[in-house]
Formats: structure tokens, sequence, C-alpha cells
């Protein structure tokens, strides 16, 4: 019996469900046979993506009226900031009138990182993902910006995330006509 197993690509186009199955498959057979698994890097960047977009969906629920704008905000933790834009992709991809500002904060590494996405209704109503996102990651010591639809920001003071999010709302309120 091997103690280490190496598995390249082991759900690459299967369905998020069918993933799930195959990953708790993985898991039991490492238990039960008291053996490491290990799964390729491309495999485990998919895995995230989808993670992420998982996360971003769920949190439509949590979308509030500002102004003619529907406005999502949320702390999540996250393992880069490719993450964080991957969410608000997934969130501005959901209707043309969302906000999306994401606090993303990787526990491992202390850093916080602030992502913004505004779709095309939104930017029409004077939404700008790159100003939304500054003013934001100001807050919490940092900078950044971007464009309209998309930006991201760096901050330095992890323990203003809260903060910072709570501002959102009227930074957002603030750029509408």
């Amino acid at each position: 019996q091997p103690e280490l197993l190496l598995v390249s690509e082991p759900t690459r186009g299967i369905d998020i469900g069918a993933k799930k199955l195959i990953l708790d498959l993985l898991k039991s057979l490492a238990e039960e046979q008291g053996m490491t698994i290990v799964m390729t890097s491309s495999e485990l960047a998919e895995l995230r993506s989808e993670i992420s977009a998982l996360k971003a969906g769920s949190l439509m629920d949590s979308a509030r009226q500002v102004g003619g704008v529907r406005l999502i905000t949320a702390e999540v933790e996250v393992s880069n900031p490719g993450e964080l834009r991957s969410m608000c992709d997934t969130a501005r991809d959901n209707g043309a009138d969302i906000v999306a500002v994401f606090a993303g904060i990787n526990k491992e590494k202390g850093t916080l990182n602030f992502a913004c996405a505004c779709g095309a209704d939104a930017i029409k109503l004077g939404a700008h993902a790159g100003n939304i996102v500054r003013e934001t990651a100001k807050i919490a010591g940092g900078s950044g910006g971007g464009k309209p639809d998309s930006a991201m920001a760096g901050a330095k003071d992890a323990s203003k995330a809260d903060e910072a999010l709570a501002a959102v709302d009227s930074i957002v309120s603030a750029r509408l006509k």
C-alpha cells in the first residue's frame, strides 16, 4: 500500500456535484488507508476559483438597495487577491445594477485586500469601482484603484476591515447621481 498518492487533475471538466463526490472519496480513502494525497496545483487553482464563485453566489441574498444599485459587501477569507477579484466578477455577473465590495483577509500572511466590481447600470448611475475601493481601503490605511467596472486595493491595517466595509454604503451613495 502506498503512503503517498499523487493525483493529477482528478476532477478536471467534471461538474461541481461530481467533484465533491470524488474529493470526498479521496479524503475517505486517505483516512482509511492512512495515506497522504497530493493534487496538482492547476487543480487546486481551479477548485479555489470555483469555491470563490460559490461564496460570491451565496452572498447575493445579502444584497441591499442603495440608491438605484444593489450593494453587496462582505469580509471573506481568501488565499490570494485573485480569488477576491473572481468573487467580485461573479457577483457583478448577477446583475447590471450590482456593486460588490469584498474585503479579503489572508490569515496566513496577515494581509488585507479589497476588491470592487460594478455592473454597467451601476456605472451609469455614477458608481466607479476604482474610486469606491480607493476610499474604502483608505480607512484601513491602504490605497488602490482601477477601472469603473473592476478595481483592487491593498490595506495595511486588517483590524479595520469591518470599519471600512461599514463605510461602503455611504461611499457608494455619495457617488450615485
